[in-house]
């Protein structure tokens, strides 16, 4: 009876824990969801995180994040773009070579587009990309992330984390997955901050 009273408590603690860090990851979340990046002229480089590829076509969701960039780079021509996304085992090509065929016939210059093409999740798209900024002696506090709207706190936290000081501009959601993509998300900040 006593194991059975012991047992009881534990698992109540465990979903206990569970409920308040799952709440707080949503707060956080919600606390960047409608992200906007300042004004015009206050970035220099625009780093644009991918979200899957169909075939060799970014997925709807890919699409809204590159609509979004493609307007601010038409705001602020002189930028610089990152695509950041590997390929995964159903890609034809990387993400990040998708994202760059898409923006040119949105009117991104070529010339302004770089390649992260070997990231296979949010961590590596901010790390390997952070490399591109340093290898381009591009300014690291003057950068916009364009990524989904329920993504934006945790990429904003992952680029602090590789030294970034970041603003976000987020795209809207598919609005048929938001719900599935919103729980997937307070999962991985909660692993992300754990694991820091």
């Amino acid at each position: 009876m006593k194991n059975t009273k012991k047992f009881i408590k534990g698992i109540s603690l465990v979903l206990l824990i569970g409920i308040i860090l799952s709440g707080l990851s949503f707060l956080a979340i919600r606390s960047e969801w409608d992200s906007t990046i300042e004004a015009p002229g206050s970035i220099d480089v625009l780093i644009v995180l991918g979200a899957g590829v169909w075939g060799d076509q970014p997925s709807p969701q890919l699409k809204l994040r590159l609509q979004t960039a493609a307007t601010i780079f038409k705001e602020n021509p002189e930028i610089s773009v990152i695509v950041s996304g590997g390929q995964g085992p159903d890609e034809d090509i990387s993400e990040a070579q998708a994202m760059q065929m898409y923006l040119i016939q949105l009117g991104v210059d070529e010339a302004s587009i770089f390649l992260e093409d070997q990231s296979t999740s949010t961590v590596e798209n901010l790390r390997f990309s952070k490399a591109i900024l340093d290898t381009q002696n591009m300014n690291t506090s003057a950068v916009g992330i364009v990524t989904t709207d329920f993504h934006m706190y945790r990429a904003k936290m992952l680029a602090r984390r590789y030294g970034m000081s970041a603003q976000g501009e987020s795209a809207p959601n598919v609005p048929i997955i938001v719900v599935k993509n919103t729980m997937r998300e307070i999962i991985a900040v909660i692993k992300d901050t754990i694991i820091r």
